[in-house]
């Protein structure tokens, strides 16, 4: 009988269970994406705090 971790799996391992590799290459190309929005996101507001200093 296979022990089972309390803790769970790794996830990457779960995710190429139950994922295709496209749908694992679309959702890392949205996690990229997102990433790219949030530092753009902070740069504009680093910015504005500068205009107002």
């Amino acid at each position: 009988m296979e022990k089972i971790s309390p803790i769970g799996r790794e996830f990457r391992e779960l995710e190429t269970e139950l994922l295709t590799p496209e749908e694992i290459a679309e959702i890392d190309a949205k996690v990229a994406l997102i990433g790219e929005i949030i530092r753009e996101r902070q740069e504009i507001d680093a910015s504005h705090q500068q205009i107002e200093e």
